[in-house]
């Protein structure tokens, strides 16, 4: 399997399922011999050709409930993440909704439902792929802070400034 537009295309094409299948188990025995060789390879203190060899002899017999234990485990690691991930940015709109007193989610019966929805799919969509949620951060930062606000020069943007807290 080159790419994934390949096996995208293997996949329909019925004459490649069975190579497509023994590609797909050789590529997954190859990463648990790897992974499992270098976790006897970091408990025993000896090299990774003399001990993963010798851990894939231990797991010979029960090789498919190590790969099993092993997918769900961080399947139910990466879920448990994602939901933690989006617990706290709930909790942060929450946070920062009472210290401004706007009281967005307390009057959700004045906000439409449809928005709220929408408001927490691109959340989840922020918490889904991080690296571009810290770019837009920075790059709105850059933005905001390209206004030069005094908010200790003029009594006018100082009120705001209070009101705002």
């Amino acid at each position: 399997v080159k790419s994934n537009v390949s096996m995208c295309f293997s996949c329909m094409n019925p004459f490649d399922w069975p190579f497509l299948c023994l590609a797909l188990a050789l590529k997954h025995v190859a990463m648990v011999f790897t992974k499992y060789g270098l976790i006897a390879m970091t408990f025993s203190g000896g090299s990774f050709l003399g001990t993963a060899p010798k851990a894939f002899k231990v797991l010979k017999n029960r090789l498919g409930e190590a790969v099993i234990c092993d997918y769900i485990g961080k399947r139910i690691m990466s879920w448990c993440t994602y939901l933690l991930a989006l617990g706290v940015a709930f909790a942060a709109w929450a946070w920062a909704d009472d210290v401004q007193d706007l009281s967005n989610l307390t009057d959700a019966g004045k906000v439409d439902p449809a928005l709220i929805i929408i408001i927490m799919i691109l959340f989840a969509w922020l918490v889904s792929y991080p690296l571009v949620s810290l770019i837009c951060i920075v790059y709105i930062e850059q933005i905001l802070g390209g206004f030069n606000i005094d908010w200790n020069h003029d009594s006018d943007i100082r009120r705001i400034r209070m009101t705002l807290n």
